[in-house]
């Protein structure tokens, strides 16, 4: 028999733990362009299309081993254990990366944050995602939708 580890306090109401998994997924969202960015800016266009190929295969075991590893560490500890997983993954992402991943900075590029851009992108994202979660409720036609 396992002896449960104590479970971490980091979200101790469920408007923290909201607010913590909603903070997780935009970081998840901001992941997928820089990553494919980093891949495109570190491998010659010969080598790509393997680059890119290895990274969706990791990402898709990553994506299927996930929900058994969250399973294990709910059985043998707490559910919060499931949030601090990411943790040393993160830390060794980001050792690993700044020895080995090449600085692609483009000194041309602008230095501004188009911020009106920006918005409209997620205000587009957000009608969309409301299109969709309303549509089997207020109809196709509805104006809302």
């Amino acid at each position: 028999m396992t002896v449960p580890l104590p479970a971490p306090r980091l979200a101790p109401n469920i408007q923290m733990l909201v607010a913590d998994r909603a903070l997780q997924g935009v970081g998840g969202a901001l992941l997928t362009p820089g990553s494919l960015a980093i891949l495109h800016a570190s491998f010659r266009a010969a080598d790509r299309g393997r680059a890119i190929g290895a990274w969706s295969g990791l990402t898709g075991i990553a994506g299927a081993t996930g929900p058994f590893v969250g399973g294990w560490l709910i059985g043998v500890s707490s559910w919060r254990w499931i949030f601090l997983i990411n943790v040393p993954i993160a830390l060794l992402v980001v050792v690993v990366a700044s020895r080995r991943v090449p600085e692609s900075r483009d000194p041309a590029a602008s230095h501004h944050t188009d911020v009106m851009g920006a918005g409209l992108a997620a205000t587009g994202l957000a009608a969309l995602t409301y299109g969709l979660i309303a549509w089997p409720t207020e109809g196709l036609g509805a104006p809302s939708v």
